[in-house]
């Protein structure tokens, strides 16, 4: 796999057609810059660059010089991609799981506020008992057994190894 770094480096030198400038464009030294070109070279096999006046790619160093400039593409594309994904002014889906005691104290006016902002714009789903409305107003708790229902019992075969394959809770 090719070093990113060295890939950088040796596109600005061609496209600067200097050591001296690739080095200043990219802040490190020029002994930097060369180490890096002859790090590339080594692991290539080959010259990429003539070192004369101006600093030219040989042919190898153009179809490398095209490789990179096509990750430059390729990567400021996915960026765009990510970024209108991610950086919109509108609200968000919300996916939460809260206790119950977080439900009976602070989480109930934390909600509506983030309602209210339209920060959010789903209301999670029933969780430990309660329910929510589209207005984020809770509602009256359903009833709750005080034990497991005789339908359910307790699934002692599903160990920490196997719990992703079974259930804890198994109907009987």
């Amino acid at each position: 796999m090719l070093d990113r770094d060295q890939l950088e480096t040796f596109a600005t030198v061609a496209e600067q057609q200097s050591f001296e400038r690739a080095a200043a464009v990219l802040n490190v030294t020029r002994g930097a810059v060369s180490q890096r070109i002859k790090a590339l070279e080594e692991s290539l096999a080959t010259i990429l660059l003539l070192r004369d006046k101006p600093v030219m790619p040989t042919h190898a160093g153009e179809a490398l010089l095209r490789h990179v400039k096509a990750l430059r593409l390729l990567e400021a594309s996915s960026l765009r991609e990510l970024s209108t994904e991610t950086d919109h002014d509108g609200p968000v889906p919300l996916s939460i799981a809260v206790n119950a005691d977080s439900l009976a104290t602070w989480f109930p006016p934390l909600l509506r506020e983030l309602f209210a902002r339209r920060l959010v714009t789903t209301p999670p789903a029933a969780c430990c008992g309660a329910r929510w409305s589209a207005a984020s107003r809770p509602m009256p708790r359903l009833p709750r057994a005080s034990s497991p229902s005789r339908s359910a019992r307790w699934s002692t075969a599903a160990t920490p190894r196997r719990a992703s394959s079974r259930s804890f809770w198994q109907t009987a």
